[in-house]
């Protein structure tokens, strides 16, 4: 014979249920309107700080992005005008076989 004796699961849903709402109900006691204002004050001024945050950061990326491109273009005028400086004087050289 099978001596084990079968739980119903309907017993630990409602077991569950049970404490979750006894549970809640003890935490909304606790709390009156101005605990729960302040909390809300809390949880968004958090989130808002979070928020910055990552602008701030995003913000600082594309201002190093930008600078560093700055930078090469900086870079490749000075180049092109060094070139063509180089080629100016080359030019007004004149031929180095020609004694004039």
């Amino acid at each position: 014979m099978n001596n084990l004796v079968m739980k119903p699961t309907m017993e630990k849903q409602t077991t569950i249920a049970a404490y979750f709402s006894a549970i809640s109900t003890a935490f909304g006691g606790l709390l009156s309107l101005p605990n729960l204002a302040l909390m809300l004050g809390v949880i968004v001024t958090v989130c808002l700080g979070f928020i910055q945050w990552q602008v701030w950061s995003n913000r600082k990326k594309h201002d190093a992005e930008k600078h560093e491109w700055a930078r090469l273009q900086h870079e490749l005028r000075l180049k092109q005008l060094l070139a063509a400086e180089y080629l100016s004087q080359e030019y007004t050289a004149g031929d180095p076989a020609d004694p004039r």
